[in-house]
């Protein structure tokens, strides 16, 4: 049985999910109202490390979570075998995704570009398990309550795996207003499924997720705007700086090399 499957069965999918939640970088994100443990890499406002693009201009540096920097717990946890396989599977049915719908959406196409351009410019230690995705978030409500209704307005294309056992509720509700105060009706319910992948545009989409009874876990597989933006305009220029450091932040300022010259978009 290939690891995907049998870390997701009765037996085995609890227990990954406490050691996630151990290793994993924690936050209450209010937008949601979740508990979110991050895996992966972030370009989150920050003081460090940050790029100078322009004479005393500067900008957050996209980097690993330290948690999830080479050594550290979670990077283990996404060396073992169960991990990389669920991350593999869940980039293979992204891909066969995109490829299926592309012919007929121009939005779809341009993702699949995207997909096929952050394998081929992302630096390893950002592509998580060496797919496209370059940031997992786990969430989860732990009182059971619904999920906020909102965006995700970093996220270029998501897939959700569902992990969870719900007696009742859990559904992801989709909207199609334009606000979180005012989303409009629901045009669409997904009932939850242990081990079912949601895939789609949830930066473009209102979603939530409804009251429900049990154990409930989503790990969000995202391909990041502000992540794959700065490596597709500055290549690994300044990562490489940090990446010499040894993924050590503090203080740290990278600059563009005297020879080089870019453009900031």
């Amino acid at each position: 049985m290939q690891p995907f499957f049998e870390e997701l069965n009765a037996n085995n999918w609890e227990k990954n999910i406490e050691a996630i939640k151990e290793a994993a970088l924690y936050m209450r994100t209010e937008k949601r109202g979740a508990d979110m443990y991050c895996i992966g890499s972030t370009r989150g406002v920050c003081a460090f490390p940050r790029f100078e693009y322009m004479n005393n201009m500067y900008d957050s540096l996209p980097r690993p979570y330290d948690s999830s920097k080479p050594g550290n717990p979670m990077w283990q946890i996404m060396q073992t075998d169960w991990f990389r396989s669920i991350a593999n599977e869940v980039h293979k049915l992204t891909y066969a995704y995109l490829q299926r719908y592309c012919k007929n959406d121009s939005s779809t196409m341009k993702v699949l570009h995207i997909f096929q351009r952050s394998m081929l410019i992302l630096p390893d230690c950002i592509k998580v398990c060496g797919t496209a995705f370059s940031h997992i978030n786990m969430t989860t409500v732990e009182d059971c309550q619904a999920m906020n209704i909102h965006i995700d307005e970093d996220d270029i294309f998501t897939a959700v795996l569902h992990l969870g056992d719900v007696q009742e509720g859990g559904t992801t509700q989709f909207y199609d207003g334009f606000t979180p105060n005012d989303p409009g009706n629901m045009v669409h319910e997904e009932p939850f499924e242990h081990g079912k992948v949601q895939i789609g545009y949830f930066d473009k989409i209102f979603h939530g997720v409804s009251n429900w009874k049990g154990k409930r876990y989503g790990l969000n597989f995202i391909m990041k705007k502000s992540v794959f933006e700065h490596f597709d305009q500055y290549g690994d220029v300044f990562y490489s700086q940090l990446v010499n450091r040894q993924y050590k932040t503090n203080g740290m300022i990278c600059f563009l090399p005297s020879s080089m010259n870019v453009i900031h978009k």
